[in-house]
């Protein structure tokens, strides 16, 4: 297992809170690109840079389920979710960055324009994403 995540009896786990996004029957973990470092710094473990994108429908249904790589298990809490959306769109910059982003992106096979970022000045210099190489999907 690369990871794992408790449930305390509490509705409010944040120190186990991790954040997948399903959208239209899929599920996506953005931050996947992200556990080689952890894996490496907390197991010592080397692995590859992998995108995370399923199916909702492979989706197991216990932890006791998960029996080959790439099968992986969802829990959801609404409670949680519930009080973590309430929160994030409290924050003004969160409200901006959703607006630009739901701006910003365009269903399959449209291409999505450049995104950039203004300097309050009016002058907008193109932004990407760089450092998150994948090297395939599990």
């Amino acid at each position: 297992m690369i990871a794992f995540a408790g449930h305390q009896g509490t509705s409010d786990n944040r120190q186990n809170f991790h954040c997948w996004v399903e959208a239209a029957g899929s599920v996506f973990d953005f931050s996947s690109f992200l556990y080689p470092a952890l894996a490496l710094k907390y197991l010592g473990a080397t692995c590859k840079s992998l995108m995370f994108q399923k199916s909702m429908a492979q989706v197991r249904k216990s932890i006791d389920t998960l029996q080959q790589p790439g099968d992986f298990y969802l829990s959801k809490d609404c409670a949680l979710r519930r009080m973590t959306i309430d929160t994030t769109m409290g924050i003004p910059a969160m409200q901006d960055i959703l607006e630009i982003l739901e701006g910003w992106y365009e269903p399959p096979p449209k291409k999505m324009h450049r995104i950039g970022i203004n300097d309050g000045k009016g002058n907008t210099k193109p932004t990407s994403i760089h450092n998150a190489v994948l090297l395939g999907a599990w």
